[in-house]
């Protein structure tokens, strides 16, 4: 049997396929964790675990068309 690892951190993708978020567990305050979530869930981003003790992420600006104020 394996065991189950818990996550070290995520990775935010946006609807355009840019990574445009990065939260590292251990070096995030846990009370900012939820805050986090909120904001990626908030902008239709996608998170993923990631399981390893050292990983990286190239955060980008995301490259979808803004709304402007005149759109519904």
């Amino acid at each position: 049997m394996i065991a189950k690892r818990k996550p070290t951190g995520y990775i935010a993708t946006c609807q355009c396929g840019e990574i445009v978020g990065a939260m590292h567990l251990l070096r995030t305050l846990p009370r900012e964790h939820i805050n986090i979530f909120e904001l990626w869930i908030a902008n239709g981003c996608n998170f993923t675990p990631r399981f390893d003790k050292t990983w990286s992420a190239r955060v980008v600006a995301c490259k979808c068309i803004q709304p402007t104020e005149d759109d519904p």
